[in-house]
């Protein structure tokens, strides 16, 4: 799971359609999809394909290879001196970071000291550990208004919210953002179901640029870390208001 690209999709909301059909194979019609929708839940697949079994609702930041939060360790040793706090450097130990609305790290010591803390500050705390995908997207909402018009709120509040225009075909929500951007969502009774897509990439041991590698192989050769494929199925559910 890349931590980097929750922080980076969240401004934004990054569209591509999956159809919902009935026993025919006809997609159910809906007259409408005005009104007010928060995300309910998100469930990550491997090898980006959405429709396989298996999805799992959380990543482990500290073991990317523990797939339940039973198995994930709590606590990173952040300059790498220590697998655990014992064997850490003094003050390096970390079991959680308190993020601003811009998904950076708060400076004041005092909301870094416990998640209750950082959260009655306002601020979103980030787990050294198991972390709930849909913890990942904050505070994340859309509306649907009348005049086919829409805007959506992440971490950045309303300071930040993106908007556009939607239109309804059958089922199929189509969904056009300021920049022109068209995409795609399914809408079933008080739900509206999102994939997001992350192609498999190779990246730098800073991990915050690519580096051109066909496959797993090539990437390690290149002295970089390979990321697998990943799709993340998105459901908000309306409000009914």
């Amino acid at each position: 799971m890349k931590l980097k690209y929750f922080l980076l999709i969240l401004p934004i909301l990054f569209w591509v359609g999956c159809e919902d059909k009935d026993a025919s194979g006809d997609s159910d019609a809906v007259e409408s999809v005005s009104g007010n929708y928060s995300l309910t839940s998100a469930t990550s697949h491997p090898e980006g394909d959405c429709s396989a079994a298996g999805g799992v609702a959380g990543t482990c930041i500290t073991d990317s290879t523990a797939t339940t939060e039973a198995d994930c360790p709590t606590g990173m040793c952040m300059d790498g001196s220590g697998a655990d706090e014992a064997s850490c450097t003094e003050g390096a130990w970390l079991i959680g970071m308190c993020l601003d609305d811009d998904g950076n790290g708060v400076e004041d010591e005092s909301v870094q000291a416990s998640a209750d803390a950082c959260t009655t500050a306002g601020y979103q705390w980030m787990a050294m550990g198991w972390m709930n995908l849909i913890d990942a997207f904050g505070d994340f909402s859309m509306t649907f208004a009348d005049d086919g018009t829409f805007t959506s709120v992440s971490f950045g509040g309303a300071d930040e919210a993106e908007s556009g225009t939607w239109s309804l075909d059958g089922s199929t929500l189509t969904v056009t953002d300021s920049e022109g951007e068209i995409n795609t969502g399914t809408v079933s009774g008080n739900t509206v179901t999102v994939e997001l897509y992350d192609e498999a990439e190779c990246y730098d041991d800073d991990g915050n640029n690519t580096i051109d590698a066909a496959d797993e192989a090539a990437c390690e050769a290149a002295g970089g870390a390979w990321e697998d494929a990943e799709c993340i199925e998105v459901v908000f559910t309306s409000s009914g208001s």
